[in-house]
């Protein structure tokens, strides 16, 4: 019996990227939704806490899928992960930093950071599965060659 190796289309600075915005995530989610609850105690701005609400339900499924599809190398699982991450997070966390009428410094701060963070993965993100469709394409191209 042969044994077949097979490499790992796995992307580590991804995952790193994944597990370490895990860790900021709830940071985020803490810091902002401290100042939301201000803004919609003092000015009466209840955007902010819908939009958190949003991001705290959207950012599990986020980084559950850009950690299957990186680790299990399945392009659907991938391509969902890059979905969620242009749209709705970074949109949320774009609005959350910059765009909001009533703007507090850890706004600017910790919304920038987790903008780099979402820009890294989804780069890293297209690269992965750049990487598995090439790789899938010319498994499916060797088996239809055997065929014949």
């Amino acid at each position: 019996m042969e044994v077949v190796h097979k490499p790992s289309l796995s992307n580590l600075p991804l995952q790193v990227a994944l597990h370490y915005n895990t860790l900021y995530s709830v940071m985020y989610l803490v810091i902002q939704g401290a100042i939301s609850l201000h803004k919609a105690i003092f000015f009466e701005k209840y955007l902010g806490i819908v939009l958190l609400a949003l991001f705290l339900i959207m950012e599990p499924f986020r980084i559950y899928f850009g950690m299957k599809g990186n680790l299990k190398e399945t392009v659907p699982d991938s391509a969902t992960f890059l979905l969620i991450t242009l749209f709705p997070q970074t949109a949320i966390v774009a609005y959350m930093a910059y765009f909001q009428p009533f703007m507090f410094p850890a706004d600017y701060i910790s919304g920038t950071i987790l903008l780099l963070f979402l820009l890294f993965e989804f780069v890293m993100g297209i690269v992965s599965i750049k990487t598995l469709i090439a790789a899938q394409t010319a498994q499916f191209m060797r088996l239809c060659e055997e065929e014949y």
